[in-house]
């Protein structure tokens, strides 16, 4: 860690210096930099970074040590009123890498996101309206969109998406709802492969779904949902099609609620079911919720499931604790997956103007057909700053494991300087 440190040091002593001095210089302004003139509010982000890996592209055996230095720019776009609002987000970075064999081809553009929201309610019903794009590196982010299953690979992974739903009776003992989705991802410039190290297709998931609420009492209600999806790669003829069906009951307690849960999806590998019973408490300083139940997969076998959520207000803090097991399919190839994650987060006020993060999370993803599975760990510790100006300073050390199913064990470290802001106003 030290010998990285080191190299960010010596490969970008400008940015640092300068970094430093603009922070500790900067007189504080006279009045806030957010101006409430209107009704729509502007917000560009600036995110100046440096840092140094010694694994960027997460392989058994590391090529040597890697630098970056990178400034995000983001722009957002909010209008909102008591019955609409309209979201525009558009981001991306310019960076300079070098690389251990010195090459230069990752300088320039890279990671470009949008984002588009459209939410309009009146009393009774409401209608959203979304759609996205997203491009990351897989040596850098190997989950994907949802954070479930992993991706290895040198390739550059673009994610597309759109989404509209429509809401009814939201205020009524009796409502229903219906949504449609479509899911793209492609990849280039690069290798991309899944749990069992074959190789991945571009693809696409078309979902559509329906809903229906009956309220039984005050205290008690029933939910109802039927989902329709397909999936189609590239390289393979034909789609695979799925239909899911869904039942809960739910009752409100005096601190929480208690859900009986049952869910019937018919794939194209065979039929998966799963029943759950879920608990969920506000406490004085946080909150608990939990699931319990089994899961019988396509092929037959049948799996502990559910999940627990932990948070909880501490004095100059907060504590964070998330466990999750459950049997799903892909997006990356429709394959049966049985899925467990644990996480744990700390945040620690030190300072009025000053804090601390601690983060851990852990996953495994395991092919219920093969057995093929793919496990990480992710460790990270921030410390953070508030600067005169609106600035904030952050400076970090980041760990990550990767270990497939061949034995194949991948390591990383990473450490980096950060200095942001934002500048918000309204017209």
């Amino acid at each position: 860690m030290t010998q990285l440190w080191n190299k960010v040091s010596a490969r970008f002593p400008a940015l640092i210096a300068a970094t430093l001095i603009t922070a500790a210089s900067v007189p504080a302004p006279a009045v806030a930099q957010s101006y409430e003139t209107g009704g729509i509010q502007l917000t560009f982000g600036v995110l100046l970074s440096s840092s140094a890996e010694d694994n960027r592209a997460m392989a058994s055996e590391s090529a040597g040590n890697s630098t970056e230095s990178t400034a995000r720019l983001s722009l957002g776009l909010l209008s909102e009123t008591r019955t609409q609002r309209l979201a525009l987000d558009l981001n991306g970075k310019l960076r300079a890498l070098d690389m251990p064999d010195g090459s230069s081809q990752g300088n320039g553009f890279a990671d470009p996101g949008l984002s588009f929201s459209y939410d309009r309610s009146s009393i009774n019903a409401s209608l959203a309206l979304s759609a996205s794009l997203r491009e990351s590196e897989l040596s850098q982010d190997s989950l994907d969109e949802d954070g479930l299953d992993f991706v290895t690979g040198t390739a550059t992974r673009r994610q597309t998406g759109a989404e509209a739903s429509l809401n009814w009776g939201e205020n009524s003992p009796l409502g229903f709802g219906t949504f449609a989705r479509i899911q793209n991802t492609t990849y280039r410039d690069g290798t991309a492969s899944g749990l069992d190290d074959t190789a991945l297709d571009d693809n696409t998931r078309r979902t559509l779904g329906a809903s229906a609420r009956m309220n039984l009492d005050p205290v008690r209600r029933l939910e109802l949902g039927l989902t329709w999806s397909d999936f189609e790669q590239d390289s393979v003829p034909g789609r695979r099609e799925a239909l899911s069906l869904n039942t809960s009951v739910t009752q409100d307690l005096i601190a929480g609620t208690i859900t009986a849960n049952l869910n019937i999806t018919d794939t194209e590998d065979g039929e998966r079911y799963s029943a759950t019973v879920g608990r969920s408490r506000a406490l004085p300083l946080g909150s608990l919720s939990g699931q319990i139940g089994l899961s019988r997969s396509a092929s037959g076998d049948t799996y502990l499931s559910g999940g627990l959520d932990l948070s909880r207000d501490l004095v100059r803090g907060a504590l964070t604790f998330g466990l999750s097991r459950a049997v799903s399919s892909s997006d990356t190839e429709d394959n049966e997956v049985l899925r467990t994650r644990a996480s744990l987060g700390l945040t620690q006020d030190l300072t009025p103007v000053s804090g601390i993060r601690f983060g851990l999370n852990v996953s495994q993803s395991e092919e219920t057909a093969s057995g093929a599975e793919t496990s990480g760990a992710d460790f990270g510790v921030t410390y953070n700053r508030e600067l005169p100006s609106d600035w904030t300073f952050a400076t970090g050390y980041n760990h990550r494991i990767r270990e497939a199913d061949s034995g194949d064990t991948a390591r990383s470290n990473r450490v980096f300087l950060q200095l942001q802001r934002s500048f918000v106003t309204r017209f």
